[in-house]
């Protein structure tokens, strides 16, 4: 059985040891498009049917210059038929990566998206306020009304116009003693 998350980690490893941890987060986001892209190519390469000689050759051919370590864990991954299993690699990967260089992932709700400006500031109050590097997604809904919501990896703020109105809907509703 193969496990992607030692795996991916074993790749952060090497990677950083030679000091080119930013060149494999690269190439192992342009090879996870091309499996998107492609995804008979992880069928093909998991085929058991198929000659483990000739699933390396399509390897070199879709991936030639491509880091050695990469295309060793594609090898490893291709021999074990578990190719399908690449995407938790990479996001083992990165989730080290991001470990390892103080990376942050934040998610900002909001009814309409940030403009470049709203996000580079929020990024830099954010990354002052939390004392990391802050990533930032934001995510477009419209049922919270105006405001916005912050989900951090361990907590949330919700500054939302939903979150006001039912936090005083809730006070309301326990001032007149009905229960909660």
């Amino acid at each position: 059985m193969t496990d992607p998350i030692s795996y991916g980690k074993a790749l952060y490893e090497l990677a950083f040891e030679d000091s080119i941890e930013d060149l494999v987060k690269d190439e192992l986001s342009e090879i996870s498009d091309v499996f998107e892209e492609n995804p008979t190519l992880t069928k093909l390469l998991d085929c058991p049917g198929i000659d483990f000689t000739k699933r390396q050759n399509v390897i070199n051919d879709c991936f030639s210059g491509v880091n050695r370590y990469i295309l060793n864990a594609l090898y490893i991954l291709t021999e074990k038929h578990s190719v399908h299993s690449f995407f938790s690699c990479v996001n083992a990967y990165n989730n080290q990566y991001d470990k390892e260089h103080g990376i942050e992932h934040v998610t900002a709700v909001t009814v309409i998206p940030l403009t470049k400006d709203e996000t580079k500031r929020l990024i830099h109050s954010l990354e002052i306020k939390r004392g990391t590097k802050i990533s930032l997604e934001n995510i477009i809904d419209p049922s919270i009304l105006g405001g916005i919501i912050l989900k951090f990896p361990d907590s949330l703020a919700d500054a939302s116009l939903k979150g006001r109105i039912g936090k005083a809907q809730y006070d309301l509703q326990k001032e007149k003693g009905y229960g909660y």
